[in-house]
Formats: structure tokens, C-alpha cells, sequence
């Protein structure tokens, strides 16, 4: 499957689950989303469509797909596309200080069909997830992961892990 064959399927299978939940499908929104990130929606990308409860999230469905790294800076995509405005905001500059100081997979965009671009993600290699101090100490990182960072070690080595266990276990 070509590239533009990819980026066709995605936005087809946008289209079909908005139909499927008699949701509107603004056809050149989504599509200029797609667009923006070219090539980057690929064979490769992960897609998530996923619904929220509640009445402010009625009609409306989101879009979740993951690009590499090669695709840029998925935060400079929304400012360029005025999906969002730059900012002074440490938000603006740490994406690039993650990639300068730990291994990235890919980038993750997330919209909404009708409400459009909401936000991006930042994925870790799932065998390196490397060292949260390191994240700490990124000047665009909020201090509060530094001050909690013992706490959020200690929660991600023993309870988080086996809390999930029980969580998983009492749904089935």
C-alpha cells in the first residue's frame, strides 16, 4: 500500500465511523490534517478512532495516528497550519529538548473530527524508556516532575504496575 493509499484508508475509515454515529464529517478539515503531515501518515502509523461520554463530547469523534520522527515537529505542523498559535510557553520548546536528550519512537496527533486538532504525544521505546531525571531536567519541563520525581518512580515500580494487574483482572 503506497503512502497515499495509507493516508486515503485513514481518512476513509474517519469518514465511515462518522457516518456509522451520524456524525458530521467536515471532509476538508480532516483532510487538511492528513495533509499537513504528508508522507508521515504511512503503512507504518498507528489509528486510533475513539468516542469520549459525556454531553460536551457529543457529536464529535477523535482521531488519534501516530507519525516518525521524520515527519517533524508535530507542534510547528499545528502552529504553521494555524491550528494553534506560538507560543511563549515552555510547551513550545520541549518537544525539541526531548529529542535532544532521549530516544523517541514517534510522534502521536490527536482530533477531533468536527472540533479538529487538539493535541500531540511524544511515544519512548517501550524497552527504553530511559530515566525520568532526565525528563526532570529538561528547562521546559514543569519543576513539579522534578519535586515529585521519587514519588512517580516508586509509583511506576510497584503500585501503578500492580494496580493495573487487579484493575485488568476485575473487568474480565
Amino acid at each position: 500500500m503506497s503512502v497515499s493509499e495509507k493516508a486515503e484508508a485513514v481518512y476513509s475509515a474517519i469518514e465511515e465511523a462518522s457516518g456509522l454515529l451520524d456524525i458530521a464529517f467536515p471532509r476538508d478539515k480532516v483532510r487538511s490534517v492528513l495533509d499537513a503531515f504528508g508522507e508521515g501518515v504511512s503503512e507504518e502509523s498507528l489509528v486510533v478512532l475513539a468516542m469520549a461520554g459525556g454531553e460536551r463530547h457529543r457529536g464529535d469523534i477523535d482521531y488519534n495516528f501516530t507519525v516518525p520522527i521524520e515527519a517533524g515537529d508535530p507542534y510547528e505542523t499545528a502552529v504553521r497550519e494555524g491550528w494553534i498559535e506560538k507560543t511563549d510557553h515552555p510547551v513550545a520548546r520541549i518537544i525539541p529538548e526531548i529529542l535532544d536528550n532521549c530516544a523517541v519512537t514517534f510522534y502521536g496527533i490527536e482530533c477531533g473530527v468536527v472540533g479538529g486538532f487538539k493535541k500531540t504525544y511524544i511515544f519512548f521505546p517501550l524497552d527504553d524508556l530511559g530515566d525520568l531525571s532526565v525528563l526532570a531536567s529538561l528547562p521546559s519541563m514543569p519543576k513539579s516532575l522534578a519535586q515529585h520525581a521519587r514519588t512517580f518512580t516508586e509509583l511506576v515500580s510497584k503500585s501503578v504496575c500492580r494496580s493495573w494487574g487487579s484493575t485488568t483482572r476485575r473487568r474480565r
